[in-house]
């Protein structure tokens, strides 16, 4: 016989029970929110609302950047990023001369047989004013290029999206002057937040009015249940 005492056999672990990942359950509770389907709509309303606004005051920091870091002005950036679309090129960041740096092969620009280095002939404001022109279709443009003389090319540009017109025509809005376009800027970005927060705040409200009937609606329901049983 074995001297050493005798071992009690421990139980077998229970089984965890399965967690039920169906969203049955969801679905029952979502219909409670039919009869509050409109604070439920203006809800959802409002935080798209809320999403603009917080990625229209980020957005807002780039024109900060560009002034600052670049020293042009917040119409000649947005002039530019304009005459690239309508075009299809890639200008360079140069202060005082229109430079394409690149040509899309399937861009007007390729199609009027412009290249890499040409320089369009003007003052960046009203090359920039003429190629962001809604109504222009055929425009005329005075191409330097090295080793050449000065050519003509008529570029025919596409018709220009309502967006690009509107963004343009609010950058010429704001002060030519840096330090006033900068404080323009944070003024929008202070209007955002203001507006931002003050949707946000018919947001949660609205939400939270929206689940606190849905959840008085499912305690009713379960009352009236245990009081028929």
């Amino acid at each position: 016989m074995s001297d050493s005492p005798s071992q009690t056999p421990q139980p077998a672990p229970k089984p965890k029970p399965k967690r039920d990942k169906s969203v049955t359950h969801f679905w029952r509770a979502m219909r409670y929110l039919g009869p509050h389907r409109k604070l439920v709509v203006i809800s959802i309303g409002c935080a798209f609302v809320v999403g603009l606004t917080f990625t229209g005051g980020l957005s807002t920091m780039l024109p900060i950047l560009r002034v600052l870091m670049s020293g042009e002005t917040v119409q000649s950036w947005a002039g530019r990023m304009v005459a690239e679309h309508r075009l299809g090129v890639k200008l360079a960041e140069t202060p005082d001369k229109v430079l394409i740096d690149h040509v899309h092969a399937d861009g007007p620009a390729a199609s009027a047989e412009l290249r890499q280095g040409d320089v369009i002939a003007g003052a960046q404001t009203d090359v920039f004013a003429k190629l962001a022109d809604p109504q222009a279709r055929d425009v005329s443009l005075t191409v330097m290029r090295a080793g050449e003389e000065t050519v003509g090319k008529g570029v025919k540009v596409g018709e220009q999206q309502w967006y690009y017109t509107a963004f343009y025509r609010g950058s010429n809005l704001l002060p030519v002057h840096p330090v006033w376009a900068i404080a323009a800027v944070f003024g929008v970005m202070f209007a955002l937040a203001i507006i931002g927060n003050f949707v946000r705040f018919y947001q949660e409200y609205f939400s939270d009015k929206a689940a606190i009937l849905a959840v008085n609606d499912i305690r009713r329901k379960l009352y009236d249940h245990v009081l028929h049983i």
